[in-house]
């Protein structure tokens, strides 16, 4: 223990450890778990309240008749549990005779029953202890503050809930705010959001390796990606978002048109428009035959419908965004002139018409 002491004062004399944080961040590697000297110190306190004279605690364990036993890993282990149901941990421990593999769900000891209690009484069936945040940036802030809001109107204290941050080496650079405020952060490759605030496996493999019960994937990178809450579904782990098919219909253009038109809310002029859906698929997904009518395969069956439409009209990709895979057409030539354009830009992506609305202000729903 004493070891342990000094240790945790030479890296907080560093500026790795802040000891007057009760939840000190912590880096985790993707690929092992690295966990904070203050775990192995709660460990062997938690040891020493509980086995008394029953062995002599060091640095990296317990020895007692049966064996060694591991304090970071049974720190890891008590940290998420009552005091009630810590004793029964530790006899189970002693019986190992080795190391125990704990689960990286670094908690109060009084957080989980709190939040059991809060789920029960609303008659829900899962408890969140513990959110993967799967953006940086202001999303990623503005998310850490209102968790810590509502826990702390709540549960009367703000760190109920534990929160882990993503963290680029760029993000790390910069001291991002959403590192610093986050309870834990895990370090990600930089570069590209595809490598990592985008990167569905990734972020499936971070939410297992930190043991968290939901992620949060905020807006843009993968929030709209219907590959995430479907992967995090397999692996028993809550996306806080959208079901995977809604996501899916909603986030295609073609689909979202179609849906809008069967809910009956006004919509422009466009190659879908005598396209009708039942009324049940709304909620689940679009027939593939209904949604194929509202597309255009070929250059001609383009002008066609630019001709029923009326000009000035627009071909758009289902799948772009940002300005790529949409051309305004005035003629049937500029439409033999830009399709192929259209197609080029977002390849593989359906094709639609729809008429062009000028002078009109942006309004998104989200």
């Amino acid at each position: 223990m004493p070891e342990l002491l000094a240790r945790e004062a030479e890296l907080t004399a560093e500026g790795k450890v802040n000891s007057s944080d009760e939840w000190s961040q912590r880096s985790i590697s993707t690929k092992r778990e690295r966990i904070s000297i203050h775990d192995r110190i709660f460990g062997v306190r938690c040891l020493e309240d509980l086995l008394g004279a029953a062995g002599e605690i060091g640095a990296d364990g317990v020895e007692t008749d049966e064996g060694a036993v591991d304090c970071t890993a049974i720190a890891i282990r008590l940290r998420s549990m009552s005091e009630a149901q810590r004793e029964p941990v530790i006899t189970d421990a002693l019986h190992l005779n080795g190391v125990v593999n704990g689960t990286f769900q670094v908690r109060h000891t009084a957080a989980l029953s709190k939040v059991d209690d809060f789920c029960k009484a609303l008659g829900g069936k899962t408890p969140i202890h513990s959110i993967l945040i799967a953006n940086n940036g202001m999303a990623a802030v503005k998310f850490i503050r209102s968790v810590r809001t509502w826990a702390y109107e709540t549960f009367g204290t703000e760190k109920e809930i534990l929160l882990v941050a993503m963290a680029t080496p760029e993000d790390l650079r910069i001291n991002a705010e959403h590192i610093r405020i986050a309870d834990q952060f895990v370090e990600v490759p930089g570069g590209t959001n595809n490598n990592n605030y985008a990167n569905v496996q990734l972020i499936v493999e971070l939410a297992e390796i930190t043991h968290v019960s939901a992620v949060w994937p905020g807006w843009g990178h993968a929030s709209e990606n219907p590959e995430l809450p479907n992967a995090l579904h397999a692996k028993g782990i809550i996306f806080l978002g959208p079901p995977a098919a809604p996501m899916a219909a909603l986030g295609d253009k073609i689909g979202s048109s179609l849906i809008a038109q069967a809910a009956g809310v006004p919509t422009l002029a466009w190659s879908g428009s005598r396209v009708k859906i039942p009324p049940d698929s709304c909620l689940d997904t679009i027939p593939e035959e209904i949604y194929k009518e509202a597309c255009v395969y070929t250059t001609e069956e383009a002008v066609a419908s630019c001709q029923m439409i009326g000009y000035p009209a627009m071909i758009k990709a289902s799948w772009g965004g940002g300005g790529k895979g949409i051309r305004k057409v005035h003629n049937d030539d500029e439409v033999r002139a830009l399709f192929k354009q259209v197609q080029g830009e977002v390849p593989g992506s359906p094709i639609f018409i729809m008429k062009l609305a000028s002078q009109v202000r942006y309004c998104k729903f989200s």
